[in-house]
């Protein structure tokens, strides 16, 4: 607006300017009509002053708005200045009720506090065990696969036209459940609508939870009830037993055996964040650390194998294991988030509850792939 009555005056002072010109050059041979010009020139320059005035007066608003630094008042300030307020001093009511509209502030403070955005969180375990297992998805509430129980293989060479031995391999019919894995949190519809950044984040730690919570599974699910049937469980694995005088790294190894054995490759190792600590600290007679130079990146890494840090794996305790051929996770579906006013009074209270629910199953492929037991005796 104010550079649109700008350009106006500067259209005006430029008609100005060519009629004063005009009008001398027309007062020197007509007295006259330079009297008449007079009378035009002094409205213009009036009309012109009002023009400069009006400019003048929105700069200095203008000026004025971005120069005011507004003023926040305590709780108590607004409490006095409200209407309730003046109207109960008044007589005009028994009793008030005040809505705070500013809570952030503190008292007698004349700057308010910076609000960041971001929401600080608490530990998180990082999600690492189903990581390392193919991830194959279902459609049924329960998943059935055929595996090999036992296997005698009794090629021979045989000569020219002589029976072939049999080989025998018998097989199992093996079902695993669909397991339900999910939490819940009740919030405001106020948080929900005002807060979309808090929202949004405990979403985020309803969907770990639930991931959190199948990768523990994933080891330690006993099969009873709605648990999965874990790899600790027995029959899921090849119990190892750890030499007296071994000591972690050595059992490790051993276990590494003991699955090659079994004609599979071990692919990781699952190990307590604990342990993997102590066999970084592990030194040599001449007091230099076995895992490496310290000031150096080293891999989490043991006899050529991925080190899997969780604390999924109870202290003391490793898996090892060809866990991309041994195991695979069945998804029903990923994780949900759903968000409902309809349940229990959450109408009544103005409350939502936000639950993130996930569907899986685990499949035991080949037992004899994984090793399970304790790094010490």
């Amino acid at each position: 607006m104010t550079e649109a009555i700008k350009k106006s005056l500067q259209d005006f002072d430029k008609k100005l300017d060519e009629f004063i010109k005009s009008s001398n050059e027309e007062a020197q041979s007509n007295a006259k009509l330079g009297r008449e010009n007079k009378s035009k020139l002094e409205s213009l320059n009036s009309e012109a002053e009002d023009l400069r005035e009006k400019v003048a007066e929105i700069e200095q608003k203008m000026t004025s708005r971005s120069n005011d630094t507004p003023e926040h008042q305590t709780m108590g300030q607004e409490l006095t200045k409200s209407a309730d307020y003046e109207g109960f001093v008044g007589g005009k009511a028994s009793k008030m009720t005040y809505e705070a509209k500013n809570t952030l502030l503190g008292s007698g403070d004349t700057v308010a506090p910076d609000r960041h955005s971001a929401i600080i969180s608490g530990a998180s375990r990082t999600l690492r065990v189903t990581n390392t297992m193919p991830n194959l998805p279902t459609s049924s509430n329960s998943v059935e696969y055929t595996r090999e129980k036992v296997v005698t293989l009794n090629a021979k060479e045989v000569a020219e036209g002589g029976a072939l031995p049999e080989t025998s391999i018998t097989y199992e019919l093996v079902s695993t459940p669909v397991r339900s894995v999910g939490h819940w949190i009740k919030l405001s519809k106020e948080v929900i609508e005002d807060a979309p950044a808090l929202a949004a984040h405990v979403d985020s730690r309803l969907i770990y939870g639930a991931q959190l919570r199948l990768d523990s599974q994933v080891l330690n699910g006993d099969g009873t009830g709605n648990n999965l049937s874990g790899l600790a469980l027995s029959g899921h694995h090849v119990a190892f037993t750890p030499a007296a005088s071994d000591k972690a790294i050595e059992s490790v190894r051993r276990a590494m055996g003991v699955v090659e054995a079994s004609e599979y490759m071990p692919s990781a190792v699952f190990m307590n964040s604990s342990d993997v600590v102590a066999l970084d600290l592990e030194k040599g007679g001449d007091e230099h650390f076995l895992a490496g130079n310290p000031r150096l990146v080293v891999s989490a890494s043991v006899w050529g194998l991925p080190v899997v840090k969780t604390n999924a794996v109870a202290a003391g305790k490793f898996f090892v294991g060809a866990f991309d051929l041994a195991t695979a996770i069945n998804m029903r579906k990923g994780v949900a988030v759903e968000m409902s006013e309809s349940d229990d009074d959450n109408f009544t209270n103005n409350l939502v509850t936000v639950k993130a629910t996930l569907r899986a199953a685990l499949s035991n492929y080949r037992p004899a792939a994984v090793a399970y037991g304790s790094l010490t005796q």
